[in-house]
C-alpha cells in the first residue's frame, strides 16, 4: 500500500490521476481492484474498465456493475460482429444500461479492437457505428 500512497501523492502534486485497468490476472477481479483503491484512499485513484479483461469465471456485467463507483475512464472492447452490427462477445445494451442509465456516467468511453477477422480501421469503424447507434447523444 505505501508505494501506491507515494504514487497518488506525487501525481496528486502535479495534478494528475492514477488509473487501474481490470488488465488480467488479480487485476480482473473487482474486489481486489476496490480494496486496494479503498486502503489507499486517494481521491486521484480510480478505475477504468476494459470489457474484455475479466476472468471467464466472472459476470462482467455484473463486475462493471460493482465498479462503476470507482470508474473513470471505460474501454468498449471489440472482436467481432454479427450481421445486424452487434458485438459479438459483450451485449453492448446490456452494458451500456449499467454503465449510463444505472450509473449516471459521465466520462469517456473508449474505443478498442482486438479482432482478427476484419482490418483495424474497418474494426474500429464498426464499433465507433455501435456506439454511435447506441448512444448517438454521448458519442462525437
Amino acid at each position: 500500500m505505501p508505494v501506491f500512497k507515494e504514487i497518488c501523492a506525487r501525481a496528486d502534486h502535479y495534478g494528475l490521476g492514477i488509473r487501474l485497468e481490470n488488465h488480467g490476472g488479480i487485476s480482473g477481479y473487482p474486489d481486489v481492484l476496490l480494496e486496494l483503491i479503498d486502503k489507499v484512499g486517494a481521491p486521484n485513484l480510480k478505475t477504468f474498465i476494459d470489457f474484455g479483461n475479466f476472468p471467464r469465471d466472472l459476470d462482467k456485467y455484473a463486475a462493471v456493475d460493482q465498479m462503476m463507483p470507482s470508474v473513470d475512464m471505460v474501454s468498449a472492447k471489440c472482436y467481432d460482429f454479427n450481421e445486424k452490427g452487434e458485438e459479438t462477445h459483450t451485449d453492448f445494451e446490456r452494458m451500456f444500461e449499467i454503465i449510463f442509465d444505472k450509473h449516471h456516467f459521465k466520462g469517456n468511453v473508449h474505443i478498442e479492437w482486438e479482432g482478427k477477422r476484419m482490418s483495424d480501421h474497418d474494426g474500429v469503424a464498426a464499433c465507433l457505428a455501435l456506439l454511435k447507434k447506441l448512444r448517438g447523444d454521448r458519442v462525437g
